[in-house]
Order: C-alpha cells, then structure tokens, then sequence
C-alpha cells in the first residue's frame, strides 16, 4: 500500500505536467502517461487480488472445520501472476511486483 500511495503521488506530481500544452504535445508524452497508469493499474490489481486470496484463507481458516469443506485457493490464468501463499514475504511480494512491472513494459 505504500508503493501504491508513492506512485499516486507521483502521478498527482505528473499530472500538473499535462496541463502544460507544450509538453502534452511532445511525442514521448502519451507513452509516459500510459506506462504511469499501467504501473498504478499493476498495483492495484495485485493488491486485489491478494486480497481475494486471504479472504479464502481466513473463510478457511474459520470455518473449514464446521463444514468440513475447504475453497480451493485462486488460480490465475496468467502463470506470472502469484497468490498470496506463493509470495509470503514482504521482500518477495516488493520483488516479485518489480518483476512484472518490468516484464510487463517490455
């Protein structure tokens, strides 16, 4: 949460550029506007979806005993996207969102 409050400021920060018409009208402009939202776009996304994860962790957790069932955790369909068990660590979560940031602007 707070890479993603950094980044937000950082946009805010970026945006007062936009306003600026001379900049706006250079070409590596749009390009910087998109790889910015895409970066804020990646947090967030991952932030839900760890979030999903530890909610079946803790419905698990509570209440596989009474009801002798479990929820079978999240399976991304992309194979470079993590669970929350996969990446328990706050040194491997930081790493591992670096990693797809980078993988996903080439």
């Amino acid at each position: 949460m707070d890479d993603l409050h950094k980044l937000l400021d950082e946009f805010d920060t970026y945006s007062l550029k936009l306003f600026d018409l001379t900049y706006i009208r250079q070409p590596q402009a749009y390009s910087e506007l998109k790889d910015r939202c895409n970066r804020i776009w990646h947090f967030i996304n991952s932030i839900h979806g760890y979030l999903f994860d530890y909610r079946i962790i803790l419905m698990n957790s509570i209440l596989s005993d009474i009801f002798d069932r479990s929820v079978p955790p999240r399976k991304p369909r992309d194979p470079k996207i993590k669970t929350l068990k996969e990446v328990a660590f706050k040194e491997e979560i930081e790493n591992e969102l670096e990693r797809r940031f980078i993988a996903e602007t080439k």
